[in-house]
């Protein structure tokens, strides 16, 4: 028997003797979607710790939602819809969209919706707000900053900087400066950390300390199914949400 392999740009014959042919293996075949709609306001009717939206909102405030463009567009729109109905209910009075721009050579998967605002980390203007243990002067959007309540809107997946993306991104890089971004990424000589091992790297520490110095941060993170939806959703204190997202994903995508 002999199979065509892709390798570079071309591919290579690979022959097997009959005698020894066994079988060909497959990816297994998705399952059906799971609704995102309930996947949402399940996660929302049943957060971490108990940790609900409400207990951050109080009548007449404003909140800010930051959405990381990895997120698809059908999974976004129900989250923030979710939010935006859940925080006029408690009284909230405006609701500020923001969206991640990636500073990588990774397109914009999707296309921001109307009234949304993009955070660039090369323009705008940003406030220092403190300095991380690492000696990262921490510099993030003011008009992010001004709302009383803010929410992160991520998916988990592995990354090759923090180890494992799902919520302390949407701060740094997401809403900070250029100067903050690059102080961040030069932790890297400082080595990486093997998604699988589910340790936090330099540069995750780093960011995560920068969200307690913006915080607090309510977080709705979705868990892909691998085949363009979300197997799960966690919701609550943007730690927490990190913490259960990325064990989740390994359980669902590892071997």
């Amino acid at each position: 028997m002999e199979f065509w392999i892709p390798y570079g740009e071309t591919e290579v014959p690979i022959r097997v003797p009959d005698d020894n042919f066994y079988k060909i293996l497959e990816p297994g075949k998705p399952g059906k979607a799971k609704d995102p709609v309930s996947l949402v306001s399940e996660s929302l009717d049943r957060p971490i710790n108990g940790s609900s939206i409400s207990e951050m909102v109080k009548p007449g405030v404003t909140a800010g939602i930051i959405v990381d463009p990895l997120v698809p567009p059908t999974l976004r729109d129900v989250a923030v819809e979710q939010l935006r109905t859940r925080l006029e209910k408690a009284g909230v009075t405006a609701t500020k969209v923001f969206l991640r721009r990636r500073i990588s050579n990774v397109a914009f998967p999707q296309s921001p919706q109307e009234g949304t605002r993009i955070l660039d980390p090369a323009s705008g203007t940003f406030n220092q707000i403190g300095q991380t243990g690492s000696g990262t002067k921490v510099f993030v959007d003011q008009e992010l900053l001004s709302c009383e309540v803010k929410i992160c809107v991520a998916l988990t997946m592995p990354h090759f900087a923090s180890g494992f993306a799902g919520g302390p991104e949407a701060i740094l890089p997401g809403a900070s400066s250029m100067e903050t971004i690059t102080k961040n990424r030069s932790l890297l000589v400082q080595g990486i950390v093997s998604p699988a091992d589910q340790g936090d790297s330099a540069i995750l520490q780093d960011s995560l300390e920068a969200c307690r110095l913006a915080g607090p941060f309510y977080s709705l993170c979705f868990v892909p199914d691998g085949w363009g939806g979300a197997d799960t959703v966690f919701s609550g204190e943007l730690e927490a949400v990190f913490k259960e997202a990325r064990t989740r994903y390994l359980e669902v995508h590892c071997t």
